[in-house]
């Protein structure tokens, strides 16, 4: 009982995420991701650059598709791996945003998801390392993306709209990851103190019994 409490305990310790749950998250991108742009650029007719959107967004599948291809069902992304794969789906939305207006595109603030996701799944380095690439995505995103599309001339934005939606989105980062960190922080602490309640129980049990046993024995 003892070793399976201690699993239970490592369990709860580990940070992590299943592969068929990244797989499935990762889809649900994708085919929001076709969705918005055969939206935009089909049935609005608004000019896209298609070729190097759909590279995007094929590198993600591909990436999808190696992914529940190469490890069991069950298995588990943790630590670097969970990481690595988490920042490609940053880096991913990014360079679907920088091809379609950067910050002046409404769905810039799907940046947030992949940030959100995170705080739940990784160690206080891994949750600086992923806000330290969001931020440098938004960044970037706000200085030199490509044009919004636009039919006839391209939208031009005042620099003051820029800017606080930088900072929104920006404070979002910050503030969603701290809290949903700090939130899952402290399920995890109650989980495994429960867990060492449950052993000091047992344990507590296990010893009334030897004494009773003994208690018997001797009479």
């Amino acid at each position: 009982m003892d070793k399976s409490r201690s699993l239970v305990a490592d369990a709860l310790e580990r940070s992590g995420v299943r592969v068929q749950t990244l797989v499935m998250l990762r889809w649900i991108a994708i085919t929001g991701q076709l969705a918005t742009i055969g939206f935009v650029g089909l049935y609005l007719q608004f000019p896209l650059p298609w070729a190097a959107l759909i590279s995007a967004i094929a590198a993600a599948a591909v990436l999808n598709v190696g992914l529940a291809t190469l490890y069991p069902r069950n298995a588990r992304l943790e630590g670097r791996e969970a990481l690595l794969h988490l920042m490609f789906d940053m880096a991913q939305a990014g360079i679907m945003l920088f091809l379609t207006g950067g910050l002046t595109n409404p769905f810039a603030v799907l940046l947030l998801v992949p940030i959100t996701i995170s705080a739940t799944l990784l160690s206080a380095r891994g949750m600086l390392v992923m806000m330290a690439l969001g931020l440098t995505v938004l960044v970037i995103e706000s200085r030199m993306p490509l044009p919004l599309p636009w039919r006839g001339a391209p939208i031009e934005l005042p620099d003051i709209y820029h800017f606080g939606v930088f900072i929104a989105i920006a404070n979002g980062m910050i503030f969603i990851a701290g809290y949903v960190w700090l939130v899952s922080a402290e399920s995890r602490r109650r989980a495994q103190a429960l867990v060492a309640t449950q052993a000091a129980l047992e344990r507590e049990s296990r010893l009334s019994e030897l004494g009773a046993l003994e208690l018997w024995a001797a009479h």
